[in-house]
Parts: structure tokens; sequence; C-alpha cells
């Protein structure tokens, strides 16, 4: 074999070689994407009860700042719908497949003496219904009360997930209202406390499930809150910068 052959036959030699090592590092990589299913399952796998825990949290707490004010503006619209300014369901509660709300009662027949201010409250702890399988007011039967809510709150009070994919979300939630009667010779209080639900939708969490837990009203034929600082501050400049 020639001198000029022998060369040939070791680039040949050396071109094979590094095609089947590149075969190789390909296959390797594929075999180890971070992004594959099974590196992620095999990431998940490799965590401790704990670190599961603290990423639920984590993940739970950022989705319950996302959905706050969403929650917020169901609590204007509340308001608006007490005062007569809007009965069209909001787009939050259209979503909802099922609704636990309030059961159709008289109040005036729910109300009673509040024994430690007989004189001065009447209370009623307002029946909760059956679940209506769709979307509705929760609230309408307290439509019956007559009461424009001149302040409504509602807080997250905890939220988890409700399943191990993640996709559905329960808030535990609390609201508190202040208002008056149409006439504003009554003054009012409210708390309840409610499950609203949210679920994954493609991209979206939809607000799926609304259930009432309890709904408290107070009564008084006097304002539960008063303004006193004309009282304390007499002075008009100062009272005006208060």
């Amino acid at each position: 074999m020639t001198s000029r052959n022998f060369t040939i036959s070791r680039i040949g030699s050396l071109i094979l070689l590094s095609s089947v090592l590149i075969c190789i590092a390909v296959g390797c990589n594929k075999k180890e994407s971070p992004n594959s299913n099974s590196s992620v399952a095999a990431a998940n796998s490799s965590m401790t009860e704990s670190e599961r825990l603290v990423a639920n949290l984590i993940k739970s707490e950022d989705l319950i700042l996302d959905v706050t004010p969403r929650i917020s503006k169901l609590a204007k619209w509340f308001q608006a719908n007490s005062a007569g300014d809007s009965d069209e369901l909001p787009a939050d509660l259209k979503s909802c497949k099922s609704v636990t709300g309030l059961e159709s009662q008289d109040p005036e027949k729910l109300f009673h003496t509040d024994s430690s201010e007989p004189n001065f409250l009447e209370v009623l702890h307002w029946p909760i219904g059956a679940s209506s399988g769709g979307a509705a007011n929760p609230w309408l039967a307290a439509s019956q009360l007559n009461v424009a809510w001149e302040t409504l709150k509602f807080g997250v009070l905890a939220g988890d997930f409700s399943n191990d994919q993640q996709t559905e979300i329960t808030l535990h939630t609390k609201v508190e209202g202040r208002g008056h009667s149409e006439n504003s010779s009554q003054a009012f209080g409210m708390k309840g406390h409610q499950q609203i639900v949210f679920s994954l939708s493609g991209d979206e969490w939809v607000l799926t499930k609304w259930i009432q837990e309890d709904f408290f009203v107070e009564r008084s034929p006097q304002a539960l809150f008063s303004e006193v600082l004309a009282d304390v501050i007499p002075d008009p400049t100062s009272l005006e910068m208060a």
C-alpha cells in the first residue's frame, strides 16, 4: 500500500469514528433533555414531601394574588346590585356551574332580638339553600332586606388546590358589609363566609363554584357607626384637614 493510499484510509477511518461519536452524543443529549416528561417526572419524584408542600404553597399564593382583584370586582357588583344599579350577573358569576346560596326566606321571620342588646339590635342567621346547578346570584334572597350596602369587602382566609393536578383551587373567604335601609331609618351590618372555587380552563382560571357557608345580618334602628369627628374637632379648618 502506497503512502498516499494509507493516508486516505486513515482519514476515512477518522471520519467514520467521528460520525459514530456524534451519533452517541446526540443520543445521550436527547435522553437527558431537561424538558422531557421523564425528566420532569424524575425531578418531581426526587422532591421531599416538605419541598412539595412548599412548592404548592408558593404556587397557590401566587394564584390567590392573581384572582384577588376579580373577587374585589364581585364586591363592587354586589354593592351595585343592592342599590338596584346592576341586575345582570358579572362574567365570573355567569361562568359558575354550581351556586349554593341563600335560601328563599322572609327576613322578617328570621330576625330576632339580640339577647346582649335587646333594646338596640336584631340579628338573623340566614339559612343556606340547595345548589342551583348553574349560574345565579348567591345572595338573591337577601334583596328582600331592601338594603343598599355602602361598604362591602371580601378577604381570602386560605386557599388550597383541590386536586393533585393543581387544576382547581378552593378559596375560603370572608365578607363584611355595612349599609342602610331604603329610607335610611335602619342601619345594617353583614358578615358571611363562602368557598369560591376556580378551575383551570385552557390558560385561564374560571370561577366554577360558589358555596355559601353562612350569612349573618344585624339590624339596628340607629347607626351602628357614627361620625364623631365634628364633635371631637370643632375647628372647621382642622376638621377639613382631618
